[in-house]
């Protein structure tokens, strides 16, 4: 006990860290499986109804 007392330190050191965290959304199918930038297009464009095409009887 008496060695450790002289030999202690009570010095302390801090440091600033910065954590980034970076996150990609990607999409996939039911199954697990990617859908290509493409794919998401075409389903964007399928959803998209022209009025003047269907007003024509």
């Amino acid at each position: 006990p008496l060695l450790g007392y002289l030999f202690r330190s009570k010095s302390s050191n801090s440091q600033k860290r910065n954590l980034l965290i970076f996150v990609t959304a990607r999409l996939v199918d039911p199954a697990g499986n990617p859908i290509r930038k493409e794919g998401v297009e075409d389903v964007a464009s399928r959803a998209t109804v022209d009025v003047s095409t269907r007003a024509n009887p």
